[in-house]
């Protein structure tokens, strides 16, 4: 599902010739919302020219936001995280008339009712396997068995499976990790998040 809306966004953005597109991009927190823009607009025609706001209200309270909107030599693709549905309404207003030089993506795990032109698109969580994949492909070393248990306790998160990984290794306990009750694993998993914080503190 995911591989297909990169495929069918991506040939959307480059299709299209006369209108502003918006998409909403929809899911809980830690389900792969961001990561999932930032793979649909990796490609070279579309990394150049994306601005990436980590949240509506800086995006509405820069100058940019009106100069988008009136300065028709701009030519972007606008990435806005955490929005929530009223702070996308008024995105939406704003952007909806601009023509094909702007694409518009907003991210929250808000939903509610959506008036067109927004296109919705919900993230769904991954699979075991991919998930297992996942781990794999970010930490070789890590073992069969304990990426089975991440992936199952991950139920489908990438970002919770990413905090496991980190928190493994971090101080690796070896086959003692995947017998581990999930209270323990949650434990860890808050102790990974807490440090994580504070080291971006």
């Amino acid at each position: 599902n995911r591989d297909r809306f990169i495929i069918q966004t991506r040939e959307e953005i480059r299709l299209n010739s006369d209108k502003t597109i918006i998409y909403r991009i929809l899911g809980l927190s830690g389900i792969g919302k961001t990561r999932l823009i930032y793979e649909t607009l990796a490609s070279d025609d579309f990394k150049h020219r994306t601005l990436y706001f980590s949240n509506a209200q800086t995006f509405i309270s820069s100058n940019l936001y009106y100069a988008l909107q009136n300065n028709t030599s701009y030519n972007a693709v606008l990435v806005v995280d955490e929005c929530d549905l009223t702070q996308h309404t008024e995105i939406s207003r704003a952007f909806s008339n601009r023509g094909a030089r702007l694409t518009v993506f907003t991210l929250s795990h808000e939903s509610g009712r959506i008036p067109e032109p927004t296109k919705i698109k919900i993230v769904e969580r991954l699979s075991d396997k991919s998930i297992e994949e996942l781990i794999a492909n970010e930490e070789k070393s890590i073992p069969s068995d304990v990426r089975r248990r991440i992936a199952r306790f991950a139920d489908g998160y990438p970002k919770i499976a990413d905090l496991l990984i980190k928190n493994f290794m971090s101080a690796p306990e070896g086959d003692e990790y995947f017998r581990l009750e999930d209270t323990a694993l949650i434990d860890k998993l808050i102790k990974s998040s807490t440090d994580n914080r504070k080291n971006e503190l």
